[in-house]
């Protein structure tokens, strides 16, 4: 199983390169949901109308060209890496 990622991540990584949005024509969109989980109210004041919270962020979009047959990777049908390797969409907050 080892051997398979290690061999599943060459093939996906060989040639990819970040900087590129992930679909096949560049003109098309990529969907981008964004989730945020609160764990946690830190701070709350009723008079300055602020409050502070630790929170999650999940973040989810499909890499068209991070896609594979899981029958030829022992049967991967899913695959972690770093975010350093791998286009990531840019998130603004205001």
């Amino acid at each position: 199983m080892i051997d398979d990622t290690k061999t599943l991540l060459r093939y996906l990584l060989s040639g990819y390169n970040k900087n590129v949005r992930p679909v096949r024509k560049q003109d098309d969109n990529v969907n981008v949901t964004v989730q945020m989980y609160v764990k946690s109210i830190q701070e709350f004041d009723e008079v300055s109308e602020k409050f502070s919270v630790v929170a999650v962020f999940l973040i989810i979009w499909k890499d068209e060209s991070m896609m594979w047959d899981p029958a030829c990777y022992g049967d991967a049908y899913q695959i972690l890496t770093s975010y350093y390797d791998v286009w990531v969409p840019e998130l603004i907050s205001t």
